[in-house]
């Protein structure tokens, strides 16, 4: 048991030093799409500092109304409102651009990862789909690029915003009296430290709730696909509580991250509101000593109100970030996947009569491997013939079928397509010699005339009597045209 125990602790070590390179690999994924937004991103940018700035000023400018009032001064009363019109009217414009350069930016660059995720999963293999829930992967291509978005969007010009403002103030109370800031400042290490062991683990915990949002999703889209066999055996309320259980699972990890964020959001506002009790106190002392006058004292407690405000922001953002990297990650690991047989690529099919031979041909579905479906299968189809495949139920039939569209490839053997190995076939190609009627005919949620065209690789090219033609020879046409 001693060795098993030293082992897991280097297990969990190696996966500790896993996470931050993956933190790191993600923000630079996202950095990548966002390239294109490089100009948007850069007005956004811009609008931020412009409207930070104009904010920055305005505990100054209350200062400078404070002293007025004291000293009785009416011009520089009236002076120091002007400057507070002029700050607000140019923090309100910048701060309009600003939103609308960040979030154009966002839902363009999540656009563009949404369409390479489904750019990913159109190419993926059959085998793929044996193992992955139809369900969570739309979970995916919505609910995780949505989390993207919203760091994208709303959290990195939160983020940017309340830095800049941190900073900023930081340098105006360190002018102000170093002494005060020194003070204000004491609580920020423990800040960072908190921020640090919160960022870990609610990376780990938002990656283990999509999992489980994601299952829900998909145990749902699956039931009500097969609504009618739900229907037919009476299995509702085995649905409804199964489908409970899942989202339950959700909910659990989606209230562990809600506790971490309020405990560590009320941890923020205890030491913020701490830190500026300090100050207040410590500054009355200075005020006492006449080292500070009141108006700096003022000034500089709603400069500190302000930086406590925005690292209590900043705490709620690097949670939201933290949760969208886990997101982002479950995206990356599906556009990154390697597919085993792609959808083109590979050579010509030679021109012929299309014989397709199957020799000694083995295979295993890539779910149960440990089942042999076909074992040492050998026959001939010859064109202008009709070959007919009898057996029971699981012998093979429909397998069969899948070879030769070569949704998979067989484990042992080769299948021949006019002497040449599908393998060494481009897929697109080959399968449009091909004429595949499905035992269970699929129709997308689309015109009829969208259905029949959706086959035909220059849909704009068919005319209508083309349509039309089709339609008769599969027996349909009278029916079709009954309808509204």
């Amino acid at each position: 048991s001693g060795a098993a125990g030293s082992g897991s602790k280097k297990d969990n070590g190696k996966a500790a030093d896993k996470k931050k390179p993956a933190v790191r690999a993600s923000f630079a994924r996202i950095a990548s799409i966002a390239v294109p937004e490089v100009p948007l991103l850069a007005m956004a940018m811009i609008m931020l500092v412009i409207s930070s700035g104009s904010m920055l000023v305005v505990p100054y400018l209350f200062g400078l109304i404070i002293q007025a009032i004291k000293d009785g001064d009416q011009t520089g009363l009236l002076r120091s409102i002007y400057g507070l019109l002029v700050f607000a009217g140019i923090g309100s414009v910048s701060t309009l651009f600003r939103a609308m350069g960040f979030q154009v930016a966002g839902q363009r660059l999540v656009a563009r990862m949404r369409v390479d995720l489904f750019n990913a999963l159109i190419k993926q293999d059959v085998s793929f789909y044996d193992k992955e829930k139809i369900g969570e992967l739309t979970n995916r291509i919505s609910a995780d690029t949505q989390v993207v978005q919203e760091m994208v969007t709303t959290t990195l010009s939160m983020l940017l915003r309340n830095m800049f403002t941190v900073v900023g103030a930081i340098v105006v109370l360190f002018v102000t009296s170093w002494k005060l800031t020194l003070v204000m400042l004491s609580v920020v290490p423990v800040i960072a430290i908190g921020a640090v062991i919160y960022g870990r683990a609610v990376q780990n915990m938002q990656k283990t709730f999509q999992d489980k949002l994601a299952a829900s999703v998909a145990y749902a889209s699956e039931m009500l696909a097969a609504i009618r066999t739900v229907r037919t055996f009476v299995r509702e309320p085995k649905c409804r509580d199964e489908f409970r259980d899942a989202v339950v699972e959700s909910y659990t990890w989606g209230a562990k991250i809600a506790v971490a964020w309020a405990v560590f959001g009320g941890a923020i506002f205890m030491l913020s509101q701490g830190a500026i009790i300090l100050v207040i106190w410590y500054g009355a002392t200075q005020v006492f000593a006449h080292a500070l006058d009141l108006a700096q004292l003022i000034s500089f407690m709603l400069y500190s109100i302000t930086i406590a405000g925005s690292v209590a922001m900043l705490s709620s953002v690097f949670g939201t970030i933290m949760q969208a990297i886990g997101a982002s990650s479950r995206v990356f690991e599906l556009i990154d996947r390697n597919v085993e047989i792609p959808p083109e690529g590979g050579d010509a099919p030679e021109a012929g009569e299309g014989v397709i031979r199957f020799e000694k041909v083995q295979f295993a579905y890539p779910t149960r491997t440990d089942v042999t479906v076909l074992q040492d299968v050998s026959f001939t189809l010859n064109p202008t013939k009709v070959t007919a495949i009898v057996g029971r139920s699981g012998s093979g039939k429909s397998t069969i079928v899948q070879l030769i569209e070569r949704f998979y490839d067989p484990t042992g053997g080769q299948i021949l397509f006019n002497g040449t190995d599908l393998r060494d076939l481009d897929p697109a190609q080959y399968r449009r010699n091909l004429g595949y009627v499905r035992q269970e005919p699929t129709l997308f949620s689309k015109s009829i005339r969208d259905n029949i065209l959706f086959g035909a690789e220059n849909s704009g090219d068919i005319t209508e009597e083309q349509i039309f033609a089709a339609a008769k020879a599969a027996n349909c046409h009278d029916f079709i045209m009954s309808f509204p």
